[in-house]
């Protein structure tokens, strides 16, 4: 018999070492459910060797460790949910077999079923599925944003049982104040103050070759940070003579000494769900330059410059205006502003109270 207000949270997605958007959100998720007290007991199924930092920094979360094998660890977490009055899964991957359980979906977008570079793979066909599954079982769906929410719409004729938009929220870490190592982080990577910054996974609907573009004419070193060495390969095979400094995996302690070094941030994607980069970079004091796209003028609001994706020019030119002092100072105030409230515990209290009513619909 489950306890009446247990909690799992399904952190397959946690990788070995952090660094990616999904474990950020997990790390502000499970700290936020933790310390509300909203819940008996919050259970945190993840793979093996994964998230031993967030059980210790958390007392009173309960790590279950599951199998290596992808199957194994299917069976064991639907066994977990069957157990649990409720279960979280942080991407549209609900357990297949999780029983009565009430399950929380989150769908961060849909690109990798829809973009034209995607969407003949078998994976994409694989996700629909699992998105499929999870609209049908959850009992609540969270999108990262309305244009997640719309697309998801468009592509699968509805969006769950009840469907809200809760923006992700950033960790506290990312703040403008200057941290005593942040010099010895940069200097383990190799940087000094001044660069342009992209952080990303480097695919193809990142548009990584606008900054690519530009790097030759910048007059600032261009730092391309997370692209894995098969995309690092695939874009020096287009652009081979672009200069960049790229850094393939940042440690999670890094990334906001990595933001508060850079003179700016890039992030020209052609699509994308939410855009974590461009507002950690806001909440750590630096200027974004971002993607004229919906879903960024919904995240990142007026407090960004945005240029079109494909318009190297418009890229240029928003770099320029950045060169200008006061007009950098200015853009910087904006966004601290304009992400306020999206930093710290507070940010996920929307969620908590979703979770709370929840339980008590049960």
């Amino acid at each position: 018999m489950a306890r009446s207000r247990t909690l799992l949270v399904d952190g397959r997605e946690y990788p070995p070492q952090g660094g990616t958007g999904i474990s950020r959100v997990l790390d502000g998720l499970v700290r936020a459910l933790v310390a509300s007290g909203c819940a008996d007991e919050v259970r945190l199924a993840v793979r093996p060797a994964c998230a031993a930092h967030i059980a210790k920094e958390c007392p009173g979360l309960v790590r279950r460790e599951l199998p290596a094998s992808r199957l194994a660890a299917e069976v064991a977490l639907s066994r977990l949910a069957r157990g649990s009055a409720v279960t979280l899964s942080p991407y549209p991957k609900v357990p297949v077999w999780a029983g009565p359980a009430r399950v929380v979906n989150i769908v961060h977008d849909v690109l990798n079923i829809t973009h034209e570079r995607y969407r003949t793979s078998w994976r994409a066909r694989y996700a629909r599925v699992r998105l499929a599954h999870g609209l049908r079982r959850a009992a609540l769906t969270w999108y990262v944003s309305r244009w997640s929410r719309d697309a998801t719409a468009a592509l699968m004729g509805w969006t769950g049982r009840d469907a809200r938009v809760r923006h992700s929220g950033i960790a506290a870490e990312f703040s403008p104040t200057p941290q005593v190592d942040d010099a010895a982080h940069r200097g383990a990577l190799g940087l000094a103050p001044g660069y342009v910054l992209v952080l990303g996974n480097g695919r193809p609907h990142k548009n990584i070759g606008v900054a690519l573009s530009l790097s030759e004419t910048l007059g600032r070193p261009l730092v391309i940070a997370g692209c894995s060495d098969r995309w690092r390969l695939w874009w020096q095979a287009r652009y081979p003579t672009a200069q960049a400094v790229w850094l393939p995996l940042v440690p999670e302690a890094a990334l906001p000494a990595l933001y508060r070094g850079a003179f700016c941030l890039l992030h020209p994607a052609l699509i994308e769900g939410y855009g974590f980069p461009p507002l950690e970079a806001m909440a750590c004091g630096v200027p974004a330059i971002v993607s004229d796209i919906p879903v960024l003028r919904e995240t990142a609001g007026g407090a960004a410059l945005f240029a079109p994706p494909q318009d190297h020019d418009a890229w240029r030119v928003a770099l320029a205006r950045l060169e200008d002092g006061d007009e950098r100072r200015r853009v910087c105030e904006k966004a601290l502003a304009a992400v306020a409230a999206r930093v710290g515990p507070r940010a996920w209290d929307a969620h908590v109270a979703d979770i709370r009513e929840l339980f008590d619909s049960i």
